[in-house]
């Protein structure tokens, strides 16, 4: 989820991209998981921990974030529709080079 180094990095390149972030998702927390939907504003955030969501939920009530519970919820959060984003040329760029980087480091060591 979002709250993991993995996700935490991820969350990093979307913000260093200038990209909308739609929707965070996290196991259990809440504290990480509530400064990052302050942060990227997402339209959804979702929670596999049905007592982290009803927490999340406390605490988000003043944003217009709208927080789900439950591994059901996590196929909303991968379908949500979100319009086109404009990118700069720089981070398409930027995620060409990436994704040529990834190519070269899987396929090179193999």
């Amino acid at each position: 989820g979002s709250t993991g180094s993995i996700g935490r990095q991820t969350l990093d390149v979307a913000e260093q991209l200038g990209l909308r972030v739609a929707a965070l998702t996290a196991n259990s927390n809440v504290e990480r998981m509530e400064a990052q939907c302050r942060k990227f504003q997402p339209r959804l955030a979702v929670m596999t921990e049905e007592s982290a969501a009803a927490e999340l939920k406390i605490r988000l009530q003043d944003t217009p974030v709208k927080v789900l519970a439950g591994t059901d919820a996590l196929v909303e959060a991968a379908v949500l529709p979100e319009p086109p984003q404009a990118a700069s040329r720089e981070a398409a760029q930027a995620v060409a080079s990436s994704m040529e980087i990834c190519f070269f480091m899987v396929f090179s060591s193999v």
